[in-house]
């Protein structure tokens, strides 16, 4: 089992949308943010050398802002960005 905190600096470098037909530009912005993560793993001794190691790992990352976008006075967020995952490793040990 892990657990952590931390700061995450968080960046939309570029995206690009359309409204009204038209392209929108969104430009870059950067926000720090409280982050914190958790997971699970259990690991199986193979061979006296190898270890199997398989894990669930889940991280929440805080938000970021973008915009303003274009000419207009208008930004989006996205507030709750995280992501999750199975990790399958090999370890050999000496």
């Amino acid at each position: 089992m892990n657990l952590g905190i931390g700061l995450t600096s968080n960046t939309a470098d570029s995206a690009t949308f359309s409204a009204g037909g038209q392209g929108r530009q969104v430009q870059t912005k950067r926000s720090t943010d409280f982050a914190y993560n958790g997971g699970l793993g259990i690991k199986y001794q193979i061979t006296g050398t190898i270890i199997l190691d398989l894990a669930y790992r889940w991280y929440q990352l805080g938000g970021v802002k973008f915009g303003p976008i274009d000419d207009v006075n208008f930004t989006l967020s996205a507030k709750d960005l995280n992501t999750k995952g199975i990790y399958l490793g090999i370890v050999y040990q000496m």
